[in-house]
């Protein structure tokens, strides 16, 4: 299934009450690129100019978003049964189109017409102009293809007001031929998905205009195409432009409407609004336009807000304050005008808005994160012009509750049952996570009794308290989320807690995920009676794989679990089945597997509900199997029904009747377990502190024999610690421990601590005389993300300043739909701010030596280097085109904590880093053969320089080469062999 379109990373973002714009500064290296002032003046002259054409001008991130588009044609390949393999229908006109007779005219016909209904008229396709105001064109809609393997054309005229390199950076589903001046550049002709900047064509250009055109292969499902130009810092080149033959001026104006954003932070405060109006044009903007902005409020305002800046560096941004809404103005309707579109957006004045937030302001909300998160939502609402005026009222009302409990030093939710929506402030950001809570009627302060407490967790794209309501059988399918988030309602009344965390959003209960929801059920229980033994969890889909997760590698937490319609193998995914493996691949497709895991699960009884029509039912099958050959207690059902099995699996409350009354020994005397990652490393009084390899699962089988005695087996483990459970053992004798049929006594009261080595198993812990891999600290590349992170990108070198920060902040995005907003500086600000290199936080350096200068004060204490044109590993020296690194280690200056570096040779060296899959290990060497592997699970079709687990005390491996990187594997085609394109 085709995702999403992400966004492009804006690197221009407006600045208060001002123009603000990305041009790229000179410097000595780039000498052949740079443009003297008098140049420049010149070319923000002619930028201005009325042309006779379309001229689009470049996006602060290079983008371009308007083309002239032709087509849909069958393809070369339309009528062949099976298809062939590669680039045919890319390669090979498709019947009845002279591809050597294509000009681009906007409204001019070409190519045959197409085959219709008998006895039905068609006339040729005729070139159109197809524009996106933001993110990618959809030509889909532009075309309207009603058939699969289909071609078509985009085109335009390639004007660089200087000559030098350049990269045309394109994102295409499916197919891809790229042909500039009558050549073709490139050929990519496989079944993908929309990803921006996935295909990277150098260019030399002359000075000069050349004809630019992108054939495109459509095979199925969605038809998109995203396009920009940079320069060599991977910044838009000044000057330069895309002309659109054919066109008008009145197609420019109309374009410039289309092309515009318009985004107004209605500005609430408790005694009026301080709005704040932005206009951007994300994809560019056409040339020669008055891009002229003017903001009214009927009554209160009119103002002219200027320009966006359009000149020779390419459209800008516009940011500007708007006259201030005094308390008590009548509702209205903003009317932003932008190159003569006029976007409508509603003002509403909602007094019990501003008196929640006056109660906020007088409250101390440092005493109360979900107060302070009711504020922060609230005024996040509010910013937007939310609509639901409803829900609004209902939050202001419980906001100014909350806020004037806490003024008058009284704890808002003491006594409150039912529905509610908290916070915590989250340690990996900073930021406050939501959760859902429902406190049961019967509970009353201060009572000696316990309750059970189920934790649910969210799918994906899922909310906190749509998901309270869900649990509780509350599912409204003709109702969104976002709905059913604000429209709780009256829950059935049940004698447990439950709590719904966020686990920051789409995090697939993986690292800050896990976290979280452990942090939740920790928070639940600091602050209400819940019985330890009767804790469980369930969810659905996102949430079906995360329950059965924490139950797995947490098993001393939850008494049983119900996931319904999850995901339990990677070895089942259709992006991983039939893909080559490497190593570390497979081992990292286990650790987020969680059949591998299930052995934990002996004491967990699971309730399962997969679909019939949900397939493959091996998501779900894998686990139900793995329980039964295990004889492990499990219940499954299969109803004939697609994904959506939790609605008839919650209704009348079946899922919590069916976890509440399940209980878990809280002093088991058999405990074993397993695991490959030191933070999941506990069960009951059995405790792992190091692992034998990094690269394989240990395992601990313990027995208490008698009040002095444990018996215990393992594998892959070289230090183990018993807790000494006054329950189990005597807390104070003398004790023997069998490990692996070695006795090791223990005297009065003494830790129950033991490592490995060569010689065998010996009393007290394993001790180093160098940085290992233990605790937090231990890889691989993406655990670092369980830390509180810092993110740093080097602008030391402006020729790697722009994608160093472009870099940083994919990075910190983590991936689509996760929240968190992680600190980022750059290193200049890094120093400025005395920030130290042993940091409380973990750091994460984008940028080599010559850029980063935290980099470089730590580079000598590290493993892997950038050395001229080279990336050296120990004494390996690799070189090649794009080529980078990215690997995480302890800080020298501080081991507890991660530093992970992400660098390149050059610019684009560090840009390709974006192409690193998801499963990462420890370091990953890479180059342009890296390029098939964005946005994907596993390298695939990629491949790396180097790459695998740094051993336990953090030393290079043996081997590191990429085992696969000399096999033959689908790829993409380059007619230049990624050559630059030389005119």
């Amino acid at each position: 299934m085709k995702r999403p379109t992400a966004l492009a990373i804006a690197l221009s973002c407006g600045a208060i009450a001002s123009h603000a714009r990305s041009a790229p500064k000179t410097s000595p290296e780039l000498a052949p690129l740079a443009i003297r002032d008098t140049e420049r003046a010149g070319l923000d002259r002619d930028a201005r100019e009325a042309a006779t054409d379309v001229r689009v001008a470049f996006s602060p991130a290079g983008r371009v978003g308007a083309w002239l588009v032709v087509g849909p044609y069958r393809s070369a390949t339309f009528a062949d049964k099976p298809k062939p393999p590669g680039a045919d229908a890319l390669q090979k006109a498709p019947p009845g189109v002279d591809e050597a007779a294509l000009s681009p005219q906007l409204g001019a016909p070409f190519g045959p017409a197409p085959v219709g209904k008998p006895g039905q008229k068609t006339e040729p396709p005729k070139w159109l102009l197809a524009s996106s105001g933001e993110g990618a064109i959809d030509l889909q809609a532009a075309l309207k293809p009603t058939e699969n393997d289909v071609v078509a054309y985009a085109a335009g005229t390639l004007h660089v007001a200087r000559a030098g390199r350049f990269f045309l950076l394109v994102g295409a589903d499916d197919g891809l031929r790229v042909i500039v001046d009558g050549k073709p550049v490139l050929t990519r002709d496989e079944s993908r998905p929309e990803r921006d900047d996935d295909d990277v064509v150098p260019l030399d250009l002359t000075m000069g205009d050349h004809a630019v055109v992108l054939k495109l292969h459509q095979r199925d499902a969605a038809w998109s195409l995203h396009v920009r130009l940079v320069d060599e810092r991977l910044a838009p080149p000044l000057g330069a432009y895309l002309g659109l033959p054919g066109t008008s001026a009145n197609d420019a104006r109309e374009l410039a409407t289309k092309m515009s954003w318009v985004s107004l932070d209605r500005g609430p405060t408790p005694s009026g609004h301080r709005p704040r109006l932005t206009v951007r044009f994300p994809e560019g903007a056409p040339r020669g336009v008055p891009l002229r902005v003017t903001a009214k409020l009927p009554g209160v305002f009119d103002v002219d807000a200027g320009e966006v800046p359009l000149d020779g560096a390419g459209v800008g941004d516009l940011s500007i304050a708007l006259p201030r809404v005094e308390d008590g103005a009548p509702d209205g309707t903003y009317e932003i005008g932008v190159a003569g579109r006029v976007v409508k957006l509603p003002f509403r004045s909602s007094r019990a808005l501003r008196s929640a937030l006056a109660a906020a302001e007088a409250a101390p909300l440092d005493k109360d994160d979900s107060v302070a998160w009711l504020k922060e939502r609230l005024v996040q609402l509010a910013t937007r012009g939310d609509g639901d005026l409803e829900a609004q009222s209902a939050e202001a009302q419980e906001l100014q509750t909350a806020a004037t409990s806490l003024t008058q030093g009284a704890d808002p939710y003491a006594t409150r049952t039912g529905p509610m929506r908290r916070a915590y402030r989250s340690p990996i950001d900073g930021e406050l996570q939501e959760l859902g809570l429902y406190v049961p009627p019967s509970y009353r302060p201060g009572t000696k009794r316990r309750w059970p407490l189920v934790v649910s967790l969210h799918g994906l794209n899922g909310k906190p308290m749509a998901m309270l309501r869900w649990t509780f059988g509350g599912d409204d399918p003709k109702k969104d989320q976002e709905w059913e988030d604000r429209h709780v309602g009256p829950l059935p009344s049940f004698d447990a807690f439950v709590v719904t965390p966020n686990g920051h959003g789409n995090t697939m209960y993986r690292d800050m995920g896990e976290d979280d929801v452990m942090r939740a059920l920790d928070w639940v229980t600091a602050r209400y009676p819940i019985d330890p033994s009767r804790v469980t969890v369930t969810g659905p889909s996102m949430g079906g794989i995360g329950s059965a997760a924490v139950a797995f590698r947490y098993p001393d937490r939850f008494a049983a679990a119900a996931p319904l319609c999850g995901y339990h193998s990677y070895f089942v995914r259709r992006d991983f089945v039939s893909r080559p493996v490497r190593p570390w691949e497979r081992f990292l497709a286990e650790e987020r597997s969680n059949v591998f895991w299930a052995d934990n699960g002996y004491a967990t009884p699971l309730f399962i509900v997969h679909g019939t029509m949900d397939l493959p039912e091996a998501n779900s099958g894998v686990l139900i199997d793995k329980y039964e050959k295990l004889h492990f207690p499990v219940v499954h059902e299969h109803p004939a029904l697609g994904h959506n099995v939790w609605q008839p699996t919650y209704e009348a409350l079946k899922g919590l009747k069916w976890l509440v009354p399940h209980r878990r020994d809280l002093h088991p005397r058999h405990v074993a377990f397993r695991t490959m990652r030191l933070r999941s490393a506990k069960n009951a009084w059995v405790r792992v502190g190091e692992l034998a390899r990094p690269d394989a699962w240990g395992e601990v089988t313990a027995d208490v024999r008698s009040k002095t005695r444990i018996d215990a087996h393992t594998r892959g483990v070289t230090e183990v610690t018993f807790t000494r459970d006054d329950k189990l053992v005597d807390p104070v004798s003398p004790m023997t421990v069998s490990l692996d049929g070695t006795a090791l006594d223990v005297g009065d009261a003494e830790p129950l601590v033991f490592h490995k080595d060569d010689g065998g198993w010996k009393n007290g812990p394993a001790t180093h005389d160098r940085p290992w891999k233990r605790g937090d600290v231990t890889g691989p590349f993406r655990d670092v993300f369980r830390s509180p992170l810092l993110f740093v990108y080097g602008t030391d070198d402006p020729a790697f300043a722009r994608a160093n920060e472009e870099v940083a902040r994919a990075f910190a995005t983590v991936r689509w739909g996760v929240s968190v907003r992680f600190p980022m500086m750059s290193d200049a600000e890094f120093l400025a701010r005395g920030e130290a290199l042993a940091n409380d936080r973990g750091l994460f350096l984008v940028g080599n030596a010559r850029s980063n200068r935290v980099v470089r004060a730590l580079e000598a204490e590290l493993p892997i280097r950038v050395d001229g044109d080279a990336i050296v590993i120990g004494a390996q020296r690799i070189v090649g085109k794009q080529l980078g690194a990215a690997f995480v280690r302890p800080n020298p200056r501080r081991p507890d904590r991660y530093v992970a570096i992400v660098e390149g040779v050059d610019a684009l060296g560090t840009w390709r880093a974006l192409s690193l899959p998801d499963i990462l290990p420890d370091f990953v060497i890479y180059d342009e053969s890296l390029a098939p592997a964005r946005g994907q699970m596993l390298l695939s079709a990629g491949s790396v320089r180097a790459a695998g687990f740094f051993e336990n005390d953090w030393s290079i491996p043996v081997t590191v080469a990429d085992p696969l990187a000399t096999v033959a594997r689908p790829a993409a085609k380059s007619e230049s062999d990624a050559t630059p394109y030389l005119p």
